[in-house]
């Protein structure tokens, strides 16, 4: 079952840095729910946004191993989990079993750098 909302932001005109296009992206698919004021750093130090940022959308065609994702992301298996699984079920990510209860995820589609 493919599950996403979309809400319908504009794309920052002045700004086309990758973390203005993240936070647009992740705030365009409501990946994040926001939770009070706005942080100094617009989001951009949180799980989705660095994972998204630092790893799937640089390198659109690698796959990530989750035990290495949690040890570069310093979060919990369980954190991770919870990150990962919501991008799955959004459809924007997918993996592969890796065995001893690890998986290997990787973007599905293209990248930001093809957004023209």
């Amino acid at each position: 079952m493919f599950s996403v909302r979309i809400q319908e932001v504009p794309l920052p005109t002045t700004e086309r840095d990758i973390d203005g296009l993240v936070a647009w992206f992740i705030e365009s698919l409501c990946l994040v729910r926001k939770r009070g004021e706005a942080t100094a750093d617009l989001g951009r130090a949180g799980p989705v946004h660095r994972l998204l940022r630092d790893f799937l959308f640089v390198q659109p065609t690698s796959s990530w191993d989750a035990q290495m994702l949690a040890d570069e992301l310093a979060l919990t298996p369980a954190s991770l989990n919870h990150h990962l699984s919501r991008l799955v079920e959004s459809g924007l990510v997918g993996y592969t079993n890796e065995g001893k209860g690890w998986r290997r995820y990787y973007l599905r589609g293209g990248s930001l750098e093809q957004r023209h």
